[in-house]
């Protein structure tokens, strides 16, 4: 917490307890923090600094049940744009409103969660329905 200023310590301490980082934690050099306390500590970093887009690349690995809990909260509540690519389901059905999907040379957007996409996708691959009245019917 060297780098803050002490007018700004109290909120870097809070924004770190957020994060899970509390008692002598927070004066832990990062060369002995271990994967997980890293990946937090760089997205405590990036809200700490104003942006109106972050672009994520799998923001949950390497973060237990809790830590993903607590960034899925942060998330929610930025107000810029957050642009992710991720595999992590839990994720993807709470926090997009739209999903790209990208390959062959193009780009399609759907709106709503991934859970909102796959359905999408399903129903872009199901066969048309046939709505030809029986045959029986027909012949009268």
């Amino acid at each position: 917490m060297g780098a803050a200023s002490v007018e700004a310590a109290a909120h870097v301490r809070g924004l770190l307890g957020a994060f899970l980082f509390s008692g002598d934690a927070v004066e832990k050099r990062v060369g002995v923090l271990s994967g997980g306390e890293r990946s937090r500590l760089a997205l405590a970093k990036l809200l700490l600094e104003p942006a109106n887009c972050l672009l994520l690349d799998e923001p949950t690995n390497h973060l237990d049940l809790t830590a993903k809990e607590i960034l899925l909260g942060a998330l929610l509540a930025y107000g810029g744009t957050l642009v992710i690519v991720a595999h992590d389901r839990y994720l993807l059905d709470r926090l997009p409103t739209q999903v790209i999907e990208v390959g062959d040379g193009r780009a399609a957007r759907y709106l709503g969660n991934y859970e909102d996409y796959l359905v999408a996708k399903a129903r872009a691959a199901a066969p048309p329905l046939d709505v030809k009245p029986p045959r029986a019917a027909r012949s009268r």
